[in-house]
């Protein structure tokens, strides 16, 4: 499907910073007379969210299957409620987290067929792509630093091993690498205001119609 109004998704593995420059992002658009609708993945409408606990919950014994078919039922509810909706009214959608999640976490990281993916995703969102998907890169030892940060419980994936962190940081690099188009890498290490000036350098050509 070819989306006329831009569709914006933030990648990265945990601890990167993704919803300070997605705020910091909206803040930005706004000033300038765009009406922005965030969302995130797995959530954004209320049956996704539902979807969010189960599959994040400690509680959860999920197989690498489960967990795909949940996060892609989650995905298109997403699409149909918020994002398609959002984009056809004229609004950016920003979302933090989307397929490329998919195919890092669940191709990369639980070694799930890469092909098969790809074309389970294009069934739950019936081919609805981002225009460009910015990869904040960072550390993974970084990153589950920060997220330990003053949180007393990890959820079931935060609890995943440095070695599978390392393998979606390596899936996500790969996917940027093959799709150098869509995808912006912005290294995460650098200060919040330095990461933001590069991704509102990425996206200023879209401000006033998009090439």
């Amino acid at each position: 499907m070819i989306l006329k109004t831009p569709f914006i998704t933030f990648e990265g593995t945990d601890g990167a910073g993704k919803s300070t420059q997605i705020a910091l992002l909206k803040e930005w658009l706004v000033s300038h007379g765009i009406s922005v609708v965030l969302t995130r993945e797995p959530g954004g409408c209320e049956t996704a969210e539902a979807i969010r606990e189960l599959v994040l919950s400690n509680k959860s014994d999920l197989g690498s299957r489960g967990e795909l078919l949940l996060y892609l039922a989650a995905r298109a509810e997403n699409v149909r409620q918020v994002i398609l909706p959002a984009l056809e009214q004229g609004s950016w959608v920003i979302s933090d987290r989307y397929a490329d999640s998919t195919f890092a976490y669940q191709g990369y990281g639980r070694g799930l067929e890469l092909v098969e993916l790809m074309n389970l995703n294009a069934i739950a969102t019936g081919g609805i792509m981002p225009m460009k998907t910015i990869l904040l890169d960072i550390d993974v030892a970084v990153g589950k630093e920060r997220v330990m940060k003053g949180r007393s419980e990890l959820d079931r994936l935060e609890q995943s091993s440095l070695d599978f962190f390392e393998r979606v940081r390596h899936g996500f690099l790969k996917l940027a690498d093959t799709d150098s188009n869509r995808f912006v890498v912005v290294h995460a290490d650098k200060s919040v205001d330095e990461i933001q000036q590069k991704i509102r350098n990425a996206l200023t050509p879209y401000l006033h119609g998009h090439s």
